[in-house]
């Protein structure tokens, strides 16, 4: 995968050997970062936010590095679930996607709160799962949040007047519809 971000920055992410290089247009290639040691062996995403903060998705961890000074660290409330997706909303808010079914978004401007997505569309403040293992999520232009599934298809969450409430609409493959989607593997949304 090769991304380019708001920064300017071109990274280019090889998940199959687990390496992660940036474009240095110095030197006209691309290079390993400073960081790679820790993030060598069980790289399976990466992303950089607005603020230049560079998120890594390990197998079993989620590290952020940052150019600021003030650290921010995340426990994992999922017991060692693994993480597989996350992006950061429109509100600065880290949405995160785990393997047990659970997505969890994380204020990280405020209070710092915890709210667990739930299966109604509630962002509560009890832990719950959504029955969605995210690979991938994306915030549209008109707020809503996309979700791409490994067998599940793709879920989207439309904002209601409620703001701790999102109205969701799922996707999947129907054989007897030639206009449904054409598999249930949704890894990446562009």
């Amino acid at each position: 995968t090769i991304q380019k971000y708001e920064q300017g920055d071109i990274w280019a992410s090889f998940y199959e050997n687990c390496n992660l290089l940036y474009y240095n247009p110095e030197s006209n290639s691309f290079e390993l970062p400073s960081n790679h040691e820790f993030i060598s062996q069980q790289l399976s995403g990466h992303f950089i936010d607005r603020e230049g903060n560079h998120w890594y998705r390990l197998d079993h961890a989620l590290i952020m590095t940052t150019p600021h000074s003030t650290p921010f660290k995340i426990e994992n409330p999922e017991n060692g679930s693994e993480v597989r997706s996350m992006m950061t909303d429109k509100q600065q808010r880290l949405w995160i996607g785990f393997r047990n079914e659970c997505i969890t978004i994380y204020d990280t401007t405020g209070d710092k709160t915890v709210k667990y997505l739930s299966k109604d569309g509630s962002l509560t403040n009890r832990h719950t799962t959504c029955n969605i293992i995210a690979y991938t999520l994306m915030q549209d232009s008109q707020n809503r949040i996309w979700i791409g599934c490994k067998r599940n298809g793709l879920y989207l969450l439309t904002p209601t007047d409620n703001p701790q409430k999102y109205h969701i609409s799922h996707y999947s493959h129907d054989i007897n519809n030639p206009n449904s989607l054409r598999n249930n593997q949704v890894y990446t949304i562009i």
